[in-house]
């Protein structure tokens, strides 16, 4: 019987050992936190969004665009539902996007637990481990006061996003240790910084918008959905799944704007028509605007482009209708891993096997998880990450 020792209580960490478990091994989990999971509880605003079922190479950022793949075609989101179903976890799918029946994080997260007990796997909490050393017997795992032997460790201690819940990038440190490179980590699905006012005026204001990622000038990704606007700052989920490419091309010292369109439903032609018809009546751009558009973002984009609102000319107004549809911003800086949902960066996946997840470097290592140079966007993807490479390690580990 192999022993297993599993770094972590999140989510890669409680499916790697119940995988584990399953496979015969004897596993123990050690959690330096007082208990494990609290990232899982945060996810999808509290309902849980599992996993999705249409994942392909551009649902994550990898410096290996393949890798992601691999591990998932080793492990789809049907291995995960069919996961679900065994621990008496149902779900249910709307466009795609699956969730548990009850919508609720916290019932998942007992019901993983619930089935670590069952195989009674060993759950360590307010272990801090200090180490991880190769020996000619295996492992051995040092926390305070303590050293436990394993044949088998399990990386999966999270990145460095959300620290409170238990995310202290120790994990990179110990995968160090066993020569693997990591690239450097950054904050990704997080909000950006900029250097325009409007972010200012149009505090607090939602919009469904597009976005268009430029680096040096080059279009490279664009999204569509639901912009918010904070004081120097821009959010929301088309944002964030900007802000990996982003903030690894400032880190770069790279060029990094975004080109907004506050109306992606409407051709600047039809934008004009509409504004040209109220203007003739209410002689106020401002008023003319306002059946399409929140007064806030209307006066943060007069102000940003010296607009006046009581020239109603077809060139005022043709001006005011292009950079409706066409707002450059330029980003400076992100939000720190605190507020970012995922971290970008991590152990390179060149490192590890797509197959079961194991150290290229050091056999009966495995590293799963956030801890790999592997994010999602948004819409369930970094969980499905979380479960695939979890599933695949538990599995081998115990083998």
């Amino acid at each position: 019987m192999n022993r297993v020792i599993v770094i972590g209580a999140g989510v890669s960490g409680m499916t790697a050992a119940i995988c584990a478990a399953r496979g015969g091994a004897s596993v123990t989990v050690l959690e330096h936190m007082d208990k494990g999971g609290k990232k899982l509880l945060m996810t999808g605003n509290g309902k849980c969004n599992l996993t999705n079922t249409h994942i392909d190479r551009e649902c994550y950022n990898c410096t290996d665009e393949g890798f992601p793949m691999e591990v998932y075609k080793n492990f789809p989101y049907e291995s995960t539902i069919d996961f679900f179903h065994s621990i008496c976890l149902y779900t249910k799918e709307k466009n795609g996007y699956v969730y548990p029946v009850s919508e609720q994080a916290g019932s998942v997260l007992e019901l993983l637990s619930d089935e670590l007990k069952r195989l009674n796997v060993k759950i360590k909490y307010n272990q801090k481990t200090d180490s991880v050393r190769r020996t000619s017997q295996g492992f051995e795992v040092s926390v305070e006061g303590y050293t436990y032997t394993a044949d088998k460790c399990i990386l999966a201690t999270g990145a460095k996003s959300v620290p409170q819940t238990g995310s202290d990038g120790s994990g990179y440190e110990f995968a160090k240790a066993f020569s693997h490179s990591v690239i450097k980590p950054l904050p990704s699905l997080v909000a950006l910084k900029t250097d325009s006012g409007l972010t200012n005026t149009a505090s607090g204001v939602r919009r469904d918008s597009k976005a268009f990622l430029y680096i040096d000038d080059m279009l490279v990704k664009e999204s569509h959905g639901e912009l918010q606007f904070t004081d120097g700052y821009i959010s929301g989920i088309m944002i964030y799944e900007l802000s990996s490419q982003a903030v690894r091309a400032l880190d770069g010292n790279k060029k990094v704007h975004i080109e907004l369109d506050f109306s992606p439903d409407m051709g600047e032609t039809e934008l004009f028509d509409i504004l040209k018809k109220n203007a003739d009546r209410t002689m106020n751009l401002i008023k003319a605007a306002r059946s399409l558009f929140n007064d806030k973002l209307i006066k943060g984009i007069i102000l940003e482009n010296n607009i006046s609102p009581e020239d109603v000319s077809d060139k005022n107004i043709r001006l005011f209708a292009a950079k409706c549809k066409s707002t450059k911003i330029t980003v400076t800086g992100c939000k720190g891993f605190d507020t970012a949902q995922v971290t970008s960066g991590g152990v390179s996946v060149n490192e590890v096997n797509p197959k079961t997840l194991e150290s290229k470097i050091s056999k009966g290592l495995y590293i799963v998880g956030e801890l790999l140079d592997v994010d999602g966007i948004c819409g369930g993807y970094n969980l499905q990450w979380a479960f695939s490479t979890g599933a695949l390690a538990g599995t081998d580990a115990a083998r």
